[in-house]
């Protein structure tokens, strides 16, 4: 493995592992968090439904995607990940 790969896995890892991406950044030594985010995130591996479910928002009510949700504002905004 050469220090090129290296530095990829160890970046794509701290990412995956919850790890803020402005400290990965500053360990990366880049000088801008776009480069981090542009060359080591994936969204595609981010289910946005488990995304959205962090939001802290406690609002039962029925949503237009005719489910009882505790996120409800989440649930009229993206229909679709529910």
């Amino acid at each position: 493995m050469d220090l090129h790969a290296l530095r990829d896995t160890f970046c794509t890892t701290l990412l995956s592992q919850g790890v803020h991406p402005r400290v990965v950044q500053e360990l990366m030594r880049h000088s801008d968090i776009s480069l981090t985010m542009k060359n080591y995130t994936d969204m595609s591996q981010m289910p946005i439904a488990e995304a959205l479910d962090k939001l802290p928002v406690n609002l039962p009510v029925e949503t237009p995607c005719n489910k009882q949700h505790s996120n409800a504002l989440i649930c009229a905004l993206f229909p679709e990940s529910y």
